[in-house]
């Protein structure tokens, strides 16, 4: 792991905080002025610094593009399903027309920042509209580029002029998590040189595919693929046409249907398709790894079928690091809400004379300031995760999977299997403590906190259950420990586990800590956590060997060691990595004092935060007495005590301008009464009687009037 690789510092200290004024906005003056005040840093300099110049100046255009043109505003009343999803395929439209010439081309094409700038920006404002994007113009161009030996010129240069939206066929109506077992079929016919695809029954529907459902006209299909001779050579990806893009209607031989309305993410498609023996070209294979001769041959560069296997899902990858960086947006995003709002409403006091903010309580920072430290820390070694994904991809397209590589391949696949489910949980649970942070206010739909819960519920199951991408990562971890166990040398590119080597050493450790202060450098935590992930990888190695010492098959016996042992193993690796690139990272010495500090303490409160979690594995060994403990807590609360008046500041690092973050409890200003007053009154109906009631009215007086009659 490269220490200083990722930071953005190139600039003097002086140097920097101009060209930070020059490029952000002041925000507006208001109630939170006190708190604005009263912070350790300057804002625009530690945005600068985690962002880069660039990536700044493309968060710029966007939110420039989103607040001056009116289609991108957000409508000032409900709408229907309908209504959602033409909304959403409008400015669809328009972003695939506009966005390349207002960023400067293909984003795949500029490197990863200006994709995860691309990615939070939208995030922050519609997902649904980011992932009708991101499913044509990064997943399916990128699959377009990087799959296949065959360029497929019509497809990719079509694709700009909008005539050509893409999906991703992969999950089916009975299989999600485990894509070997997949039904869909694709059958080489050697006499006309074509596949035949086909669903052969209702459990190989294809489902769940974004843009599907109303809106692609391509898919990148996965198929069993059989040559002519009957047998099955396992998943392989085929680039189909589903719909004429004239008409938006499927071919013969291809039904496609909409998944209707969802629990989040209505601007968004989903759709399900059937085959019924419809025939593509053999070209239409993706043919990188494997291909099939026109006489019906199947050739491959990858003799083994389950590593084929592996490699034909490798760009699953790209889209769990999408999702880590997903998630922290939703996280970030509810906090600036929470946080603002928070140091407004005032609630109680001392004395009669004032009510304090209720930031100012302890209990309120404590349930929020861990997440802004969680937010901060999963976002940087995100960030690094996706950058060091591209620079793999970009090596392996250009120069094929050296062994290098292909141990820096198994590291990422160990690395986003285990932070995808960590940052999408963490985000989880701290949004909800966002929402109820904000009291009664925080459930109105104005304030927004309960769309980011609803649309980011969907991260935590799809391109991978968060409760089967644990699995595969501790899996790959007990391999680091057999590699281990058998003298060979555990080789970790990423330095996420190369600490396994001296497993003995880390197992001999203890905590010895006697005061607070010791427990503010991050080493004490990252020592604890290299314990914690040596001593479980050692008892779920134990609880195998029982498990298999009592005669049950080694797929039972992992099913049984996973509450408490694997599972618990994947995510507090997650936490140490997570935790050990950000204490990199704020330790570069070019990153200016002023911000380093706060940074440092973020860094502090993460570490000690998540360790608290692990309290119970921590008494298995590494702690001997309850005051270790009582520190470790003492700690949180002091470094909650401390970041106490920087909170608001480090929210304003990630806070979108106010159309874009569109939520009345979390306006910038911090006028939060007026903002929710002026919402409720332009609210189309507030002050009117409603049809229904007048109907109803209007019923009862017939009714009185007939039984006067009567009298």
């Amino acid at each position: 792991m490269d220490k200083f690789r990722k930071t953005n510092v190139t600039l003097s200290p002086s140097e920097m905080r101009l060209l930070a004024e020059r490029l952000l906005p002041d925000l507006p003056s208001g109630p939170l002025d006190a708190y604005r005040k009263k912070a350790s840093f300057n804002w625009k300099l530690l945005k600068l610094v985690l962002e880069g110049e660039a990536n700044v100046a493309i968060e710029t255009k966007i939110w420039t593009l989103l607040t001056e043109d009116p289609l991108f505003h957000h409508p000032n009343k409900g709408l229907s399903h309908s209504e959602t999803r033409r909304l959403a395929f409008l400015r669809f439209k328009k972003l695939s027309v506009i966005i390349e010439r207002l960023l400067g081309g293909n984003l795949l094409l500029q490197g990863n920042g200006p994709q995860i700038t691309f990615t939070r920006c939208f995030g922050m404002y519609d997902w649904s509209l980011y992932i009708k994007y991101a499913l044509s113009h990064f997943v399916f161009r990128y699959m377009i580029m990087t799959s296949s030996q065959r360029y497929h010129s019509e497809i990719y240069d079509r694709m700009e002029s909008e005539d050509i939206v893409g999906c991703l066929m992969l999950t089916e109506l009975g299989h999600g998590s485990n894509l070997k077992k997949l039904q869909t079929k694709a059958v080489y016919d050697a006499s006309t040189e074509e596949f035949v695809l086909d669903t052969p029954n209702l459990e190989s529907t294809k489902c769940w595919v974004g843009n599907l459902g109303q809106h692609a006209t391509h898919g990148i299909v996965y198929a069993q693929l059989y040559t002519p001779d009957g047998v099955c050579h396992g998943l392989h990806s085929f680039v189909v046409q589903l719909r004429d893009p004239r008409t938006r209607l499927p071919y013969p031989g291809v039904t496609i249907g909409d998944m209707g309305s969802k629990i989040g993410l209505n601007g968004l498609d989903n759709g399900f398709a059937q085959f019924h023996h419809y025939r593509i070209p053999r070209d239409s294979l993706f043919n990188r790894l494997s291909d099939v001769t026109p006489e019906g041959k199947f050739v491959s560069s990858i003799k083994n079928d389950n590593r084929r296997f592996g490699a034909a899902l490798a760009n699953l990858s790209a889209g769990r690091c999408a999702i880590i960086c997903m998630c922290t947006t939703n996280l970030l995003k509810a906090l600036v809400i929470a946080v603002r709002y928070s140091g407004v409403r005032r609630q109680f006091g001392p004395d009669e004379s004032e009510e304090l903010p209720i930031w100012e309580y302890q209990l309120q920072r404590w349930r929020l300031l861990p997440y802004i430290s969680a937010a901060y820390a999963i976002h940087v070694f995100g960030k690094y995760i996706c950058e060091s994904f591209y620079d793999y991809s970009v090596e392996s397209v250009a120069r094929g999977n050296s062994p290098e590589n292909k141990i820096l391949s198994g590291e990422l696949h160990c690395l986003s299997c285990a932070l995808k489910p960590l940052s999408g949980w963490t985000a989880r649970d701290g949004i909800q403590e966002c929402r109820e942070t904000c009291g009664g206010h925080g459930y109105l739909t104005i304030a927004r906190i309960g769309d980011i819960r609803n649309d980011h519920d969907a991260n935590l199951t799809y391109e991978g259950d968060n409760n089967v991408l644990v699995q595969q990562a501790s899996q790959f971890l007990l391999l680091q420990l057999r590699n281990k166990q058998m003298g060979r040398k555990v080789s970790s590119p990423l330095n996420s586990f190369d600490f396994i080597n001296d497993m003995d050493n880390n197992l001999k450790r203890k905590l010895t800590v006697t005061s607070v202060d010791e427990l503010m450098n991050p080493k004490i935590c990252l020592d604890a956590y290299k314990w914690l992930i040596c001593h479980l990888l050692v008892e779920c190695d134990r609880c195998l060997k029982e498990e298999i010492g009592k005669g049950v098959d080694p797929f039972t016996a992992f099913s049984n060691c996973q509450a408490y042992r694997l599972r618990n193993l994947a995510v507090i690796f997650a936490e140490h990595a997570t935790l050990q690139y950000f204490q990199l990272y704020v330790s570069n010495p070019s990153i200016p004092r002023e911000v380093c500090d706060v940074l440092r303490r973020l860094c502090c409160l993460y570490g000690l935060w998540s360790l608290d979690k692990h309290v119970a594995f921590l008494y298995e060994g590494y702690v001997s007495t309850p005051a270790s403990v009582r520190l470790i807590r003492e700690a949180i609360i002091c470094l909650c005590s401390e970041l106490k008046d920087d909170a608001i500041s480090l929210m304003d690092v990630y806070a979108p301008p106010d159309l874009v973050l569109n939520s009345v409890i979390g306006v910038a200003d911090g006028q939060i009464y007026k903002s929710i007053y002026g919402q409720l009154v332009r609210w189309p109906g507030t002050f009117e009687v409603p049809s229904f009631m007048t109907e109803d009215l209007n019923h009862s007086a017939d009714s009185s009037d007939n039984v006067s009659s009567k009298l």
